[in-house]
This record gives structure tokens, C-alpha cells and sequence, in this order.
């Protein structure tokens, strides 16, 4: 088969604070777009999304005098959440639009965002998320600002550390308070077993400086988080550049391919390398692979 054979699981993690009320609303005149093109990459693609916000507790929400209610973070905003698994991966690309188009913005107090929660629970809730066994993995993260990171939580009172366990309710909501935000090193742990590729996407500067800057944060990000490989680019003001972003990371993923032969009782199987115009494989001194360079696969 064919590279376009490859089962692919695309999946958005979006941030609904009120601050991405704009990229929100060109997601969504793009959403077909950008389901349907996912076709071009993969003939056994799966597409889904999850939006989030931050934990349910003060300072990085408004709550009331008691600090247990919560109140409304912006106007018309619909109440905040952690991290809500709004559509598991599926073949449907309609079901993708038509969801996309019926979400609302929420809010939250502080900048950060609860970002990286979100994908600890993305990568670990295999089974509610839709991942497939043998798909390549990619998650999408698309925010205007940073993510907090672990020790953060001591602030109000989350002593507990981020285990990694997928804690999705049944309505596919996670709102634990209890535990602190992972850290970079745990989250790149994670995703990296479980052999999800995140893409960063940042938005540009929209008003001066408050806004957009948060690019060169997620590539300092991504230079901690050297497992799962992540990268971090810019989300265009109007967010059709999405498509363009996952043509660049396959690209990204597909650069070494290695060919490791199954290990077999009484069975001895070899694979020789025979590179373009007949040039002799050389051997990767780091890996002991025999490699080759500017080939394609068919």
C-alpha cells in the first residue's frame, strides 16, 4: 500500500476562553474545508476535537464570595471547564463541522490556560478519545496563550500530582481540582508513549502585544519536550493554514522511516538496503541501521 493507506487520527484541542472568540468563528467557516481535506493525506482517516479552558476553582476563575460558585467569566459566555471531549474521533467529517458550528465561547480570570491537562487527558482516555491501535497520531493544540505548568495548582490548594489516568465523566467532561497541572517533562512522557505527535498552533498578535505572543513560549516549550517531538507555528488570522500546518508534520514524521524486521523463533529475516542510483547503504554509527537518504516509498 501506499502512504494515503495509513490509518491517520487527527484530533483538535481547542481553547474556548474568551480571548479566541475570533479564531473560534473562523474554525468554524472552515471546518468542512478542513475535515474534507484531511482525505488528501490519509484514505483512512479519523477526525474529531475537544475544547478547554482552565480548573474550576479561584484565582484562575471568577467564583463568588464563597469561592465554590462560579460565576460568568464574559458576556454570553457559557459556563468554564476543564476539558471536554466534544467530538471522539470518527470517519464523519460532516459530524465535525456540524459540531464545531454549534460551539460557544467560555472564559477564565488568569492567561494561562489549562492546556497541557487537557492533553494528558486527550493522550490517555484511548478508548473515549477513538485513538486506534496502529494510526499515527496527531494532536493539534490551538491557543493564544501560555499553559500552566505543574506547581502552579499549590496556589489553591492542588496537592496531588498529575497521574496520568483518564478521569472523563460520562459526559465527556474532566474538572479535577484535586491535582496539580503536569509538567512539561510528565506531559512529554505521556504523549510520547503514547505515540501522539502534538502541533502547537499560536495565533498572531492581534491587539499590540497582549495577544499572539505566545509563539516563541511554545517553542521554548517544545524544546523541553524532546520525546513526544512536538513543534509550535503560527495560526493564521484567518485559521486556513491548518491544513497546510498537518501537511507539514506528516512531512515532519515521515522524514525517518525505519523497517525493523519481526523477531521470530527458527525464523532469520534481513532487510538490504539499495539507495538511489545504486549507491551503497552506509551504516548510522548512533543506531547500527543501515540508511539511506532522498528515497521515496511506494
Amino acid at each position: 500500500g501506499s502512504m494515503s493507506d495509513f490509518p491517520l487520527d487527527v484530533y483538535y484541542l481547542i481553547d474556548l476562553s474568551d480571548s479566541m472568540k475570533a479564531d473560534l468563528e473562523h474554525i468554524q467557516v472552515n471546518a468542512a474545508s478542513i475535515a474534507s481535506g484531511i482525505s488528501r493525506f490519509s484514505k483512512a482517516y479519523q477526525i474529531g476535537y475537544g475544547s478547554y479552558v482552565d480548573k474550576l476553582v479561584s484565582p484562575v476563575i471568577l467564583t463568588g464570595p464563597d469561592s465554590t460558585t462560579v460565576l460568568s467569566q464574559c458576556e454570553n459566555c457559557r459556563r468554564p471547564y476543564l476539558f471536554k471531549n466534544a467530538l471522539p474521533l470518527t470517519t464523519n467529517a460532516s459530524a465535525f463541522a456540524e459540531s464545531i458550528a454549534a460551539e460557544t465561547i467560555s472564559g477564565n480570570f488568569d492567561d494561562p490556560e489549562g492546556t497541557f491537562d487537557a492533553m494528558v487527558q486527550v493522550a490517555v482516555c484511548t478508548k473515549e478519545i477513538g485513538w486506534r491501535a496502529y494510526s499515527r497520531r496527531v494532536l493539534f493544540v490551538i491557543s493564544d496563550a501560555k499553559g500552566h505548568l505543574g506547581g502552579e495548582g499549590k496556589l489553591f490548594g492542588a496537592n496531588l500530582p498529575s497521574d496520568g489516568k483518564c478521569r472523563l465523566d460520562a459526559s465527556g467532561y474532566y474538572n479535577d481540582v484535586t491535582r496539580d497541572y503536569p509538567s512539561l517533562s510528565f506531559a512529554d512522557h505521556i504523549l510520547s508513549r503514547e505515540n501522539i505527535f502534538p502541533v502547537f498552533m499560536v495565533p498572531l498578535a492581534r491587539r499590540g502585544d497582549e495577544v499572539g505572543t505566545k509563539l516563541p513560549w511554545y517553542r521554548s516549550a517544545t524544546k523541553a519536550m524532546k520525546a513526544a517531538g512536538p513543534r509550535a507555528v503560527h495560526l493564521s488570522a484567518d485559521s486556513t493554514n491548518i491544513l497546510e500546518a498537518l501537511q507539514g508534520e506528516l512531512n515532519h514524521l515521515v522524514k525517518d522511516v525505519r523497517i525493523l524486521p519481526p523477531s521470530m523463533a527458527g525464523v532469520n529475516v534481513s532487510v538490504l538496503a539499495t539507495c538511489p542510483d545504486d549507491v551503497p547503504s552506509e551504516t548510522d554509527p548512533r543506531t547500527g541501521f543501515q540508511h539511506c537518504t532522498n528515497f521515496s516509498i511506494e
